[in-house]
């Protein structure tokens, strides 16, 4: 220990947290190395998409329909600008900032709690930010917004140790940031609501210091999110923030409020109009709305307990800090009645466990049961369990260093136990509860790893097969068209959509209406543009129990063929099957993209059309796997 100390002498970071930043930051690159080395097919592919269309002058909300919030989109265009048009680029700039989000996580625990709870806490936070059974394969917005809710509440709990203000403005302009990523950005600041309310109670700040606080932190949101609402007004992007939002369901009459749009980009009243009607009938109703319908609460719990049991090492530290710190309050309740009087780290565990809860309750909102939506809780549920850390490793210190040393020991193995799983794959589907196979594991870091060496060595997806076979076969200025979720395909193709909504996924719960216009401004852009190439992804869609929503339906015996006879049979049959099976609201979808499948047959043919085999799944290619591409006649 002597050693130690005089080696700290001589430089500015302690030895020993010099080891622990290096043990934290291992699960860190390694899930980054997943994330640099696959491109993502889904959701970072959309970002991409966007950030590369309105980079090139398309205007948003006219021309470009993004799906990502105003923050994911302005880091991937910041991501695109730099780097080019791939996934590579917004995943760098991701990571840098989940770097700060950590770094300074690291360094308030270490302040607030002590250097062993930082420890823990941080690598917690680190393993889980990255990993593949909640992180996709990178450049979600989850990830976005965690690193900046990380970010804000360490340094507004810096502030509440330091009383430097500097702290108290930049944690208004990162939690600012968190919403324009994804609305449940809003636990953070809404879990600093209830601090300043129990500051208040409980006597803990007086009411002008909590306004300076409050001050300070309005000061930091309007010069961090102030400039977001003036490029907003400057380019006349026709696209919506959660604070507008917020303020719509307050005030109805705010909603007419339009930003206003320079006259330079000014479309005309006829083209305005047209895509005004366009947005409204493909929102038909709020996404959560059409969720809720379409999936149960009952069939959503047992995902989400799931869940809860996979990601049990953060879960578990968050409820052990709730059980303690109100064992604490209780104490100091009774100790002095008259007023409660607690110390900082137990006051700052009130902030981070209410994070943690509303985070925690988040993911029930919405029925739709996406694995990157428990990102924020195990950020969350990390930072809160530096307070069990914190009691743990007082309490060992009070006995002596064999009782740290065991305590160390203890915390270690036990944080092996549990991440063990999540770092060797997990033998059940989270969704399902079914197991994948005898043996089979998935979803883990080990099992990411093999995916990235592979695709190292040039084993890509059919997907992105797909992709290189347009890229190699069109021209640059040619444009392609993908239906359904698979907006990865015009990232590895570099090349963009004929149609201002690029990607679809809510094809299974958009009413039959708003489908047979989607059709029809289809066909108007396909016969507009004439792209060489269309390509129908054939993937499954929320929810997952209906098949695919096909361009050119398949049988057993193969494609359907161009025969109006046959084609108006296999039609009523397939409709009445919808109707049973599914339900009836499937079976009109189906009938509304009908002229849109005619257009396709008469003007499109199948690539490698003999290279599919056919089963009860529908056709697959050696070359494409499940999906098929159109070549133009």
């Amino acid at each position: 220990m002597k050693n130690l100390k005089s080696i700290d002498k001589f430089m500015a970071i302690p030895l020993r947290d010099i080891v622990f930043i290096i043990i934290i930051l291992i699960p860190f690159i390694l899930g980054k190395y997943c994330e640099f080395n696959i491109p993502g097919p889904f959701d970072s592919g959309s970002n991409v998409y966007s950030a590369k269309h309105i980079l090139e002058g398309a205007q948003i909300g006219v021309e470009e329909d993004p799906s990502a919030q105003v923050g994911t989109l302005l880091m991937n265009m910041l991501g695109v600008k730099l780097f080019g048009f791939n996934d590579l680029g917004p995943k760098i700039v991701q990571g840098f900032f989940q770097l700060i989000g950590l770094g300074l996580m690291y360094y308030s625990i270490r302040r607030v709690f002590g250097v062993l709870p930082a420890f823990f806490s941080a690598f917690a936070a680190a393993f889980f930010l990255s990993a593949p059974l909640i992180a996709k394969y990178g450049n979600v917005k989850e990830q976005f917004m965690t690193a900046f809710m990380l970010a804000g509440i360490a340094l507004f709990v810096l502030h509440l140790k330091t009383d430097k203000r500097i702290f108290a403005v930049l944690a208004g302009g990162f939690l600012a940031w968190a919403p324009l990523f994804k609305i449940t950005g809003f636990s953070a600041i809404g879990a600093l609501a209830v601090f300043f309310a129990c500051s208040l109670i409980f006597k803990w700040k007086t009411f002008k210091e909590l306004l300076i606080k409050a001050g300070l932190l309005l000061a930091g949101f309007l010069i961090f999110a102030g400039p977001i609402w003036i490029w907003i007004n400057a380019s006349g992007a026709q696209i919506s923030t959660p604070y507008k939002s917020a303020l719509v369901r307050v005030m109805p009459d705010f909603s007419s409020k339009d930003s206003p749009v320079p006259e330079n980009q000014k479309h005309s009243g006829e083209t305005q109009k047209k895509a005004d009607s366009e947005k409204k009938e493909e929102s038909a109703g709020s996404y959560v709305e059409r969720t809720r319908k379409a999936r149960s609460y009952s069939e959503h719990a047992p995902v989400v307990l799931r869940y809860y049991r996979l990601l049990i090492l953060p879960v578990g530290l968050a409820i052990a800090a709730l059980i303690l710190a109100k064992i604490r309050f209780l104490r100091a309740w009774l100790a002095k009645k008259s007023k409660i009087s607690l110390t900082l780290p137990d006051r700052v565990t009130v902030l981070l466990v209410f994070w943690w809860v509303l985070d925690m309750a988040l993911v029930w909102v919405s029925t739709r049961p996406y694995e990157q939506y428990y990102i924020p809780l195990t950020a969350s549920g990390a930072f809160a369990g530096a307070y069990v850390l914190y009691r743990l490793f007082g309490w060992c210190r009070s006995k002596g260093m064999r009782f740290t040393l065991g305590g160390f020991a203890f915390s270690a193995v036990l944080f092996w136990i549990f991440c063990s799983p999540i770092f060797a794959g997990i033998s059940k589907s989270p969704y399902s509860g079914k197991s994948y196979g005898e043996g089979v594991k998935r979803k883990g870091y080990v099992q990411r790893i093999e995916q990235a060496s592979m695709h190292r060595q040039g084993r890509i997806a059919p997907w992105e097969i797909v992709g290189l076979f347009i890229k190699n076969n069109t021209s640059p200025d040619q444009r392609t068209y993908v239906w359904g979720w698979y907006p990865g395909i015009y990232v590895k193709a570099q090349r963009l959509s004929v149609c201002k909504k690029a990607f679809q996924s809510d094809m299974h719960t958009l009413p039959p209406s708003t489908l047979e216009k989607m059709a029809e401004n289809f066909i108007r852009q396909f016969e507009k543009h004439k792209p060489k190439y269309i390509v129908d992804s054939r993937k499954r869609h929320f929810p997952h129990d209906r098949p695919p929503l096909e361009f050119w339906p398949s049988t057993p015996n193969g494609f359907l063929p161009a025969n109006e006879r046959a084609v108006q049979g296999y039609e009523r049959a397939y409709s009445n099957i919808l109707a049973e099976r599914i339900e009836p609201e499937e079976a009109e979808r189906f009938k509304a993209f009908a002229e849109l499948r005619e257009y396709i047959r008469e003007n499109y043919q199948i690539v490698d059309k003999d290279g599919y085999q056919f089963t009860k799944a529908g056709p697959r290619s050696k070359r494409f796997g499940q999906m098929v591409v159109f070549r133009r006649k």
